[in-house]
């Protein structure tokens, strides 16, 4: 067994404890960003092609509908990533201008976006409190029980 150098002992389980600290603020911070949050009430997948529609939602309401292929997204074309990855998010009360394909001819609809549900919200907390789970839990045990497998279910915690 080898002696740690001086004042290095437990230099790698503080600088774990201090990342896992990082990333449950950063989580937290996300999360109190949730209760900002609007809907759409719709998700598309790479191809821009809608995957699914909220019943009810406010783009049912507009006329979207799961199979339509988007094309443009407030005028900008969706081929164009760097734009679309700079337009602002919508929050609630905010229109959607969106130009999309549905078996060859072309709709213009506008899609109004409102806040979260309170299931929503409860669904963004449930699965924020699982994920400080993952995180919290394996960095217990590292702290606890110092060793290389604590610190590996710790390090994949924080991943």
């Amino acid at each position: 067994m080898t002696a740690s150098p001086p004042g290095r002992k437990g230099h790698g389980q503080g600088l774990l404890l201090l990342t896992g600290a990082l990333v449950l603020l950063w989580g937290t911070l996300g999360w109190l960003d949730t209760a900002k949050r609007s809907t759409g009430g719709f998700s598309v997948n790479a191809e821009q092609q809608v995957r699914q529609v909220d019943a009810g939602g406010p783009a049912e309401q507009a006329g979207l509908r799961a199979g339509d292929v988007i094309t443009h997204w407030d005028g900008f074309a969706v081929d164009d990533a760097a734009v679309l990855a700079r337009l602002p998010r919508k929050r609630a009360g905010d229109t959607l201008h969106l130009t999309v394909e549905r078996q060859g001819e072309v709709l213009q609809l506008a899609v109004t976006y409102r806040a979260l549900s309170v299931p929503q919200l409860q669904r963004q907390l449930l699965a924020a409190l699982v994920g400080a789970c993952f995180v919290i839990f394996p960095l217990l045990a590292a702290w606890r029980k110092p060793g290389a497998a604590a610190r590996s279910l710790a390090l994949m915690g924080l991943g």
